[in-house]
């Protein structure tokens, strides 16, 4: 290729980068009497992605996988005209999964055609222990070239939240 891609890039890569998304909402309302009123809510918003050319190559796929959902309780009671009393609970759950596709990562010990006997790149870690996945690619920059990163692997993180409010 006589023309460089993108300004400087000799490379141009593609992939399926599927993704998956839906969002489910249940709502009852319930009428107690005829100035009390019970609602129940809930929002489930579900997404997945798959990267395959995540760090600048296809050597180090990832998963994105956000489930997330939004719960609440309301009740609300008429108690005159201009008197209403209303209580709120929420509770939401954020969760994020970013899992790297184990099966599909560059192994910098077996080198680019990833079998045994080829050259590849084995060198002790500053840090040994405790790592995910221990035979996985440094991040390097070379100028005039893409930069080729093994990602940040990261665990789940989780955040939960509730509230109450009364008006």
């Amino acid at each position: 290729m006589t023309t460089p891609i993108n300004g400087n890039q000799n490379v141009y890569l593609t992939a399926l980068h599927p993704q998956n998304q839906r969002k489910d909402t249940i709502a009852i309302d319930i009428n107690l009497t005829a100035k009390q009123r019970l609602q129940f809510r809930r929002n489930n918003y579900t997404f997945w992605e798959y990267q395959p050319l995540d760090g600048g190559s296809g050597e180090t796929p990832k998963y994105f996988n956000r489930p997330n959902q939004t719960n609440s309780v309301d009740y609300v009671w008429t108690l005159r005209p201009t008197l209403v009393n209303e209580t709120l609970a929420t509770f939401s759950l954020d969760r994020v999964y970013i899992p790297v596709d184990a099966a599909h990562f560059l192994d910098r010990t077996k080198g680019a055609v990833q079998g045994t006997g080829y050259f590849g790149l084995n060198y002790p870690y500053i840090f040994p222990n405790g790592k995910l996945l221990p035979n996985r690619i440094p991040t390097v920059t070379t100028s005039n070239f893409s930069t080729l990163s093994a990602g940040r692997i990261l665990r789940t993180p989780r955040d939960r939240s509730m509230t109450y409010q009364t008006v």
